[in-house]
């Protein structure tokens, strides 16, 4: 959602389509190699750890340890779109101010020079969630065009996905790829969470109570509550059973 200054022409600024508001594929990150075992994805390191394979329902199954900077210790960073309108002459500064439930969590200021009139310029605001638990927080940023002693004002929000696994039992950063997590959040959205610390936003069908589908934008997907289970279907037939376990 964006919003903007009660000036004509106004200062416009955006979240929605520079984050991933909730939802991040990491499977269509860009990788790179880092070492063997190692690589750099979405600017994170991720390791990979193959573990001895073992026999299940006479089936032999190889578990496979995923470790994830982000997740370790998680920084997230919002990205916000700035665009001053055709015929404003350059402000004095910038200012970018992220918000969290009212309170301040990151003050960035940049140079005025920085966004010529009529054109789009990014800014990014980061901050340290090492003590946020894993879950979808909802955000608002404010932008501050400064003229002297005057300024101009505009605001966005969106969500902010955060995995934190600093406290995981395998090791700080650590979980089992395949691994799935739903987390049931204030407000009746469902909010998924992979071993490779990818996230999902499910949010309830139109006239159901038992049915939950994936945010648009994000590859179809759905989740159906059975009893006290809630089951995912995957390609193939295979399905992802998760209870309160």
């Amino acid at each position: 959602m964006t919003a903007a200054s009660t000036s004509t022409p106004v200062l416009v600024v955006s979240v929605v389509d520079v984050n991933g508001n909730g939802t991040e594929a990491r499977d269509a990150c860009v990788r790179l190699w880092v070492a063997a075992g190692a690589e750099a994805e979405c600017g994170d390191l991720v390791v990979s750890h193959g573990l001895p394979a073992v026999r299940t329902l006479n089936a032999v199954r190889s578990p496979v340890l995923l470790y994830n900077s982000r997740t370790q210790h998680p920084y997230p960073i919002v990205s916000v779109n700035v665009t001053l309108p055709l015929g404003w002459p350059a402000p004095d500064s910038v200012v970018g101010v992220l918000r969290m439930g009212g309170a301040e969590l990151a003050h960035r200021g940049y140079p005025g020079t920085a966004f010529p009139a009529g054109q789009t310029e990014r800014i990014a605001l980061t901050f340290d969630a090492g003590t946020y638990n894993t879950s979808l927080y909802s955000y608002q940023v404010e932008v501050y065009a400064w003229y002297g002693p005057g300024r101009e004002l505009a605001y966005a929000s969106s969500e902010l996905a955060i995995v934190n696994r600093a406290g995981s039992a395998l090791g700080a950063g650590w979980d089992i790829a395949g691994h799935e997590r739903m987390y049931v959040e204030e407000g009746g959205f469902l909010f998924w969470v992979g071993g490779d610390g990818g996230t999902a936003v499910f949010r309830q069908k139109a006239g159901s109570t038992t049915v939950w589908m994936r945010d648009p934008g994000a590859r179809p997907d759905s989740v159906v509550k059975q009893g006290a289970q809630y089951v995912r279907a995957l390609p193939g037939g295979a399905r992802v059973v998760m209870d309160g376990a």
